[in-house]
């Protein structure tokens, strides 16, 4: 018997793993080129997951990369929005 799913939140830590895992984890090398293209991709798969699930809400996914080496942190963050609706 599988899992049921309680919240929507339980549901997206499972998307979040495979999409993660799919797109972010064969590159070992942190690329400050590749960043907003790794965010781009990872975004839009999660989201493209969640919203075959036809829950009436809307969602946000937000991705943070962080280069390990005791630097300051850069950030890159980008929005789409759904313009009839939103």
């Amino acid at each position: 018997m599988a899992t049921e799913k309680y919240t929507v939140a339980d549901e997206c830590v499972d998307v979040v793993r495979d999409v993660v895992g799919r797109i972010f984890m064969p590159i070992t090398t942190y690329d400050v080129q590749q960043v907003p293209l790794v965010i781009n991709s990872i975004t839009d798969a999660i989201m493209a997951k969640i919203v075959q699930s036809r829950l009436p809400r809307k969602y946000i996914v937000n991705c943070t990369i962080i280069q390990r080496n005791g630097a300051g942190l850069h950030t890159v963050a980008a929005c789409s929005w759904n313009e009839d609706m939103d």
